[in-house]
């Protein structure tokens, strides 16, 4: 910390933090450390602030926070279930409904164990809800099966 100059942006106070932290040898105690900062001209309380602040601004912002991955998974769910949705103007028959159920499932096998109760299910005893949410749900698990392959 030889050199004293302004610091004015955060990636010179991080810098000058980083060298700083380097010199510290274990020896050093922290009574030291915070001696010197404040022989240097520091505030420790504002130093400690900003330093927390710009921690904070970046765990927020960081693609690695787990929350800002959550916010990701959730937005792309939500998109895929609304793509899901049979909604009121496609006006898709009872026939139509099980014929695209049973093609969905055609097409997946034996792919998944997942969709095993939905191959014995009697579409016939089934209600129109029924078999309309049962397509929206193998609409979007489908489409959540291939976003996760791909």
């Amino acid at each position: 910390m030889k050199n004293n100059k302004r610091i004015e942006t955060e990636e010179q106070l991080i810098q000058v933090l980083e060298e700083f932290f380097c010199d510290v040898t274990e020896e050093e105690s922290i009574e030291n450390v915070e001696s010197e900062l404040r022989d240097l001209g520091y505030d420790l309380t504002k130093l400690e602030k900003k330093g927390r602040d710009i921690a904070k601004l970046h765990i927020a912002n960081s693609p690695l926070n787990w929350r800002n991955k959550s916010k990701k998974e959730i937005e792309l769910a939500k998109a895929n279930l609304d793509k899901a949705r049979i909604h009121e103007d496609q006006e898709l028959d009872r026939k139509s409904i099980i014929d695209e159920i049973q093609m969905i499932l055609l097409s997946l096998g034996n792919k998944n164990s997942n969709f095993v109760p939905a191959h014995f299910r009697n579409f016939e005893t089934a209600s129109d809800n029924d078999l309309s949410s049962m397509l929206e749900q193998l609409k979007y698990l489908t489409s959540d099966q291939t976003n996760i392959e791909g």
